[in-house]
């Protein structure tokens, strides 16, 4: 899902220090689910070594961060270099099959364009709704007047359409 964050001189989050700014929700979403499986009746983990940790732990942290959609591009261009080669190459690399987990998470993570038409505008209504409070906080802290998501300006309809068109579509063409 796509989450722009801006900082302001004024307005600093606790939660951009403690995840040094770089793909902080996704970020904080990984540190959420091994806070989570900590739990011991989560603990999921309890039975691997620490090389089998630590294999899980960046695997799951790489998944993760492939949902952020300023990945989508290079994601998508990994899927077609991969389908492009396993033409000719019936192995599949430790890289190949992250690549493939993360592009089966991240065309989970867009999926809502493919399901039921009262499912798919549920979804759309909220994550619009979600954009639109992003906006509002940016009229509010920054001195920019052209936010990301003006609820007072945006075409949802158009936006949604750009979303399948240039989004939804060419991963799930790629994928096939």
């Amino acid at each position: 899902m796509l989450i722009r964050f801006r900082i302001s001189k004024n307005v600093i989050s606790h939660v951009f220090i403690h995840l040094n700014f770089f793909f902080s929700l996704e970020n904080h979403h990984a540190s959420s689910i091994f806070k989570l499986l900590r739990e011991k009746r989560f603990n999921i983990w309890s039975n691997m070594n620490t090389n089998e940790y630590r294999t899980f732990r960046s695997l799951v942290i790489s998944l993760v961060l492939a949902t952020d959609m300023a990945n989508h591009a290079s994601l998508i261009e990994r899927m077609s270099t991969y389908f492009f080669f396993k033409e000719t190459n019936a192995t599949t690399t430790a890289a190949d099959s992250k690549t493939l987990l993360q592009t089966l998470l991240h065309s989970a993570d867009i999926s809502n364009a493919a399901k039921s038409w009262p499912i798919y505008i549920q979804s759309a209504e909220k994550i619009m709704e979600e954009f639109f409070i992003q906006g509002d906080l940016e009229k509010v802290n920054y001195e920019d007047d052209k936010p990301t998501f003006d609820r007072e300006t945006t075409d949802i309809v158009q936006l949604q359409i750009g979303f399948i068109t240039h989004i939804v579509h060419p991963t799930v063409k790629q994928s096939q």
